[in-house]
C-alpha cells in the first residue's frame, strides 16, 4: 500500500499495529462466542477490500483528506483480525469439542505437555483426538489429566506425544470458593483447557508413542538427558533442581522453600529461562566469534552460526515460551545487524509478541508472558532515562550503575502487575539483584560448560557458588521488612497505579508540569480509593466458611480481626493457599484460632 505509506501513515510501526490486535484478542476472549467468527471474517474481508481500493485510487479520489478515517479503518481491521485469531483458537463452544458429544465410554488423548511426575501421581495436559471405542469420532479440545500411580506401575513412564485410551470421566474445575483464592478454573481456561480428569493408572491404556510434534519431542528428550546428567554429577537434590531450573528451564523439582526465598528477594525471574539467559549466551558468542568480523562471507557464517547456537540453546530448554520470546528478539537483532539496518527495539518487542500471540493467542493471559514483556519494555524505556541521571567516572562504577538502573527499571515496569498477582513487594530487590549478579553469572556459564564439556570437576565449584548465593539470599530474606506481603489491589487500583507511574515518568523525562500534576492527581485518587477500602474493612461483620479436606473452618470477621474456629487446625500449606489469601483480601491483620473438640 504505497500510497498509504506515502501519505501520513508511514509512522505506523509494529508496536502500534500490535496494540489493536491484542485488544481484539482480549475483547473476543471475554465474549467467547465462536458464532461470531463468520461475521468477523466477512467484516475483515470487506475492510481489506476497501483499503485496497483506497490504496489504488488514493491520488484520484484525493483520499489524503481522510487520513484519520483510513487510519481508524486500518486499526479496526487489526482489531477484527485479533478477534478472528482468538475465536479460531477457542474450542470449548464448538460442536466438535469432546464435551458436547455423547459420552461413549472412552476418549483417545495425546499428551501435549511434558508430564510432571510426583510421588504417587503424574499430571499432564492432553489433546482429545477422538471419542468412542468401536465407532470413533474425531474431536477437539484439551483435558487436564491426573493419574494416580499404581504399585506396581501399570504404565511405563509417560512422555510427550504418548497416545492413551482413558475412560470418559471428566468434569469442569470448581470455581474458587471465595474471592481471593486462586482461580484454578480461569488459569486452565487461559490454556484452552476447560475440563479435568482424575483417573486410576490401571484404567488407562497406552496406544502409541511419539505421536506429537517431532521438534517439541526432541526438545523435551534432550532436556531430560541434561537433567539426568545433573542428577548424576551433582550430589545435593536442591542444587540439581536449581541448575535444572536456571539453565534448562525445568522447574518441576524446585521445592517451595527455594521458590519462596527467590520470590521474597525479588529475583524469581532468575529461575525462568528468559532474555537474561539467552542474552548471556549472545554476549559470549559475540566475544568468541569476534574474529569473524572480516569479509562478507565470514560475517554471514558468523550470523548463521550465532542463530544456530541461540536456537540450539532454546531447544535445550524445552522451547519454553520465555526462551522462545528471547530467541526471536535476539534473532531479529542479529539479522538486522548483519544487514546493517539497526532495528527499532520497540518494533522488535512488538514483532516478537505478535508472532507468539498468533501462534497461541491465549498467551496474552499468561502471567509470565505479561511480566517478561513488561520487564523488557522497562529496560528499553526506563533504563536509559535512569542511566542519563549520572555519568560514572570509570568502567567499574559504570558497570554497577548500569546494573542498578537495569534492576530498578525492570522492577518498576513490573511493579503494578507483581503486586496485583502476587500480593507482595520485595523491598530489598536492589540488594539481592546486585548480590546475585556475579555468582548467578558464574553459575550460568559454569553450568552450561558442565553440560557441553561433561567436565564433572566443575560440580564442586557449582555447589560452592550455589551454597554461597543461598546463604546470602537467606540473610537478605531474613532482614526486618525485607518483604511487604498481604498487598491487595483490585483492577481499579491497578489501572490508577499504572497510569500515575506512566504519567510520572513522562513528566520527568519531558519536563512537563501538567503531566506531573496529572500523575499526582492519579496517585491521590489511588490513595483515596485505598483508604475508603480500609475504612470499610473496619466496620465489617461477617462469617466465611472454608470447606477443606481436613474439615470445615469458620472465620468470623470483626473489623480487621478474625477468629478461626475448627475441629483441627489445617496444615501450613492449606492455610497459606486457601485461607490466608481470603483474609488478606478482607484486610484482616490479626488471626486467632479457636480449636473445638468433636
Amino acid at each position: 500500500m504505497k500510497h498509504l505509506k506515502n501519505n501520513g501513515l508511514s509512522d505506523i510501526t509494529l508496536a502500534r499495529i500490535t496494540l489493536p490486535f491484542v485488544l481484539g484478542l482480549c475483547v473476543f476472549y471475554a465474549l467467547r462466542q465462536s458464532s461470531l467468527l463468520g461475521l468477523l471474517v466477512a467484516l475483515s474481508s470487506i475492510l481489506f477490500i476497501c483499503l485496497c481500493v483506497v490504496n489504488l485510487l488514493y491520488a484520484r479520489l484525493r483520499m489524503y483528506r481522510y487520513k484519520l478515517i483510513i487510519g481508524l479503518l486500518l486499526y479496526l481491521l487489526l482489531f477484527l483480525l485479533g478477534g478472528i485469531c482468538c475465536l479460531l483458537h477457542q474450542q470449548s463452544d464448538r460442536q466438535q469439542h469432546f464435551s458436547h458429544l455423547p459420552r461413549s465410554g472412552y476418549l483417545r488423548i495425546r499428551v501435549d505437555t511434558e508430564p510432571h511426575d510426583k510421588p504417587g501421581s503424574v499430571a499432564f495436559t492432553a489433546a482429545v483426538t477422538a471419542c468412542g471405542l468401536d465407532t470413533v469420532r474425531s474431536t477437539l479440545g484439551r483435558l487436564q489429566v491426573y493419574l494416580r500411580r499404581d504399585s506396581p506401575a501399570a504404565l511405563p513412564k509417560l512422555r510427550y506425544g504418548d497416545e492413551l485410551l482413558i475412560p470418559a470421566k471428566y468434569r469442569k474445575p470448581k470455581a474458587p470458593q471465595h474471592e481471593g483464592q486462586f482461580d484454578y478454573r480461569a488459569w486452565l481456561a487461559a490454556k484452552n483447557v476447560y475440563h479435568q480428569a482424575f483417573l486410576e493408572e490401571s484404567k488407562v491404556r497406552l496406544l502409541a508413542r511419539d505421536k506429537g510434534n517431532p521438534v517439541q519431542a526432541f526438545a523435551f528428550k534432550l532436556r531430560a538427558q541434561q537433567v539426568s546428567y545433573y542428577r548424576k554429577v551433582i550430589s545435593k537434590a536442591d542444587h540439581q533442581a536449581l541448575l535444572s531450573a536456571l539453565i534448562l528451564g525445568y522447574k518441576a523439582e524446585l521445592d517451595q522453600r527455594t521458590l519462596t526465598m527467590y520470590a521474597g528477594t525479588g529475583i524469581i525471574h532468575a529461575l525462568s529461562v528468559s532474555g537474561m539467559h539467552v542474552g548471556m549466551i549472545y554476549m559470549v558468542l559475540t566475544w568468541l566469534l569476534r574474529f569473524m568480523d572480516g569479509g562478507r562471507l565470514l560475517r554471514t557464517i558468523r550470523t548463521m552460526l550465532m542463530l544456530l547456537l541461540i536456537w540450539g540453546y532454546t531447544v535445550l530448554t524445552g522451547l519454553s515460551p520465555s526462551a522462545l520470546r528471547a530467541a526471536v528478539m535476539i534473532s531479529v537483532l542479529i539479522l538486522s545487524r548483519a544487514a546493517s539496518r539497526p532495528a527499532n527495539n520497540y518494533n522488535v518487542l512488538a514483532f516478537t509478541a505478535l508472532v507468539m500471540l498468533v501462534a497461541d493467542p491465549f498467551l496474552v493471559w499468561d502471567v509470565g508472558f505479561q511480566l517478561s514483556f513488561l520487564a523488557v519494555f522497562g529496560l528499553m524505556w526506563l533504563q536509559p532515562k535512569f542511566e542519563g541521571l549520572y555519568r560514572p567516572p570509570n568502567r567499574v562504577v559504570a558497570f554497577f550503575w548500569s546494573s542498578v538502573c537495569m534492576s530498578i527499571a525492570a522492577q518498576l515496569a513490573t511493579f503494578p502487575l507483581s503486586i496485583y498477582y502476587f500480593h507482595q513487594f520485595p523491598v530489598c530487590f536492589l540488594v539481592s539483584n546486585l548480590f546475585v549478579l556475579l555468582p548467578l553469572t558464574m553459575i550460568m556459564y559454569l553450568g552450561i560448560a558442565l553440560l557441553l564439556l561433561r567436565a564433572g570437576f566443575l560440580a564442586g565449584v557449582l555447589g560452592y557458588l550455589i551454597d554461597l548465593m543461598h546463604r546470602g539470599l537467606n540473610a537478605i530474606a531474613g532482614m526486618p521488612g525485607s518483604t511487604i506481603s498481604g498487598i491487595w489491589v483490585d483492577r481499579t487500583e491497578l489501572v490508577l497505579i499504572t497510569l500515575s507511574g506512566v504519567l510520572l515518568v513522562f513528566a520527568f523525562s519531558h519536563g512537563k508540569k501538567q503531566l506531573l500534576i496529572a500523575a499526582l492527581c492519579c496517585g491521590l485518587c489511588t490513595q483515596l480509593y485505598h483508604t475508603m477500602g480500609l475504612f470499610s474493612s473496619l466496620s465489617q461483620r461477617r462469617s466465611i466458611r472454608f470447606d477443606l479436606p481436613q474439615g470445615k473452618v469458620m472465620a468470623f470477621l470483626c473489623g480487621r480481626h478474625a477468629v478461626l474456629v475448627a475441629v483441627r487446625q489445617p496444615d501450613e500449606e492449606k492455610f497459606r493457599y486457601l485461607i490466608k489469601p481470603v483474609l488478606d483480601k478482607n484486610r484482616v491483620t490479626k488471626e486467632q484460632w479457636l480449636i473445638i473438640s468433636e
